[in-house]
């Protein structure tokens, strides 16, 4: 997993599994998609469910939690449903790949999401 550390609106990255070096290094959008992509990913490891305590904490870290609300304004109320009474969210779910497209993340952002809130 990486971890990413923002200062003053420059975006760093490092492996989690290791020790941040001294200077990290910095990372450009176009740098962090392209490491992303050259990346293996272990599908197993990423978990298809975590509760809606993780989502929502995630969410709120990453700045997304309002534009997850003002998503759902225009959603069918069967997901309004969800994303208000659930306790949990399946990475699988229509919910999901529905706000995800309104917020232009992809399945790469939805991993790395999953991941990082099944650790909260």
């Amino acid at each position: 997993m990486i971890k990413y550390y923002e200062h003053n609106g420059t975006l760093y990255a490092y492996n989690a599994n290791y020790t941040p070096p001294e200077e990290m290094t910095l990372l450009t959008k176009q740098g962090y998609l392209t490491l992303r992509q050259s990346m293996p990913v272990d599908k197993s490891a990423i978990p298809t469910l975590i509760t809606m305590r993780q989502t929502r904490l995630i969410l709120n870290a990453l700045g997304l939690l309002q534009a997850i609300e003002v998503a759902l304004k225009n959603a069918p109320m069967e997901y309004k449903i969800e994303w208000e009474h659930g306790s949990i969210v399946d990475r699988n779910s229509l919910v999901v790949y529905m706000l995800a497209g309104s917020l232009g993340l992809d399945e790469c952002d939805l991993d790395d999401m999953f991941l990082s809130a099944s650790e909260l």
